[in-house]
């Protein structure tokens, strides 16, 4: 187990080989982590050994909606980058609702412990992009119209997602 402030991320993880290191803390990430993980050599560690994240994220001054955007995008490029990744917890809060629907795929992730916007976000993440997740712990900012006219519910989610992914979460906790 390794925790890194995101300023010495690249320093330490490439000063040494780390063959054992599975399990990864990035703390007070800022926008420029995610420019220092295409790194190709911090992308391999990523893509091979890493199956365990936690993530926090720095307040910078940004306007709000860049962000919440960066926030958002160094949620994606984890995902996108971390193909042996097994469990995911990103503690602070995110909106998913301006990423393609590419974004946000993982085959491996088991385990997700997250805080987003509203309760669109969750239902971004239970709509199949994420088909071997077996505990989802979501703290959500809001549960109530999203501005497009229609109520959130629990009755939208079970609409929206597919039926055999919801029966596959063992385990869900929400805080609102």
């Amino acid at each position: 187990c390794f925790a890194l402030e995101s300023s010495s991320m690249e320093r330490a993880l490439l000063a040494a080989d780390y063959p054992k290191l599975t399990i990864l803390g990035l703390l007070e990430c800022r926008p420029e982590t995610i420019g220092t993980l295409a790194d190709s050599r911090l992308t391999r560690l990523f893509a091979e050994q890493i199956t365990h994240v936690f993530i926090t994220t720095k307040d910078v001054i940004l306007d709000a909606p860049s962000k919440a955007n960066f926030k958002a995008h160094l949620f994606a490029h984890m995902l996108a980058i971390s193909t042996s990744l097994t469990c995911l917890s990103f503690q602070s809060r995110i909106s998913l609702a301006d990423l393609p629907a590419t974004a946000c795929l993982s085959a491996t992730l088991d385990e997700l412990s997250v805080k987003v916007q509203t309760f669109n976000d969750c239902l971004y993440l239970l709509d199949g992009r994420l088909p071997n997740l077996r505990t989802l712990t979501i703290d959500i900012d809001a549960i109530g119209d999203a501005g497009n006219g229609n109520r959130n519910t629990v009755r939208n989610c079970a609409r929206v997602a597919q039926p055999r992914q919801i029966v596959a979460i063992a385990c869900c906790s929400s805080r609102v």
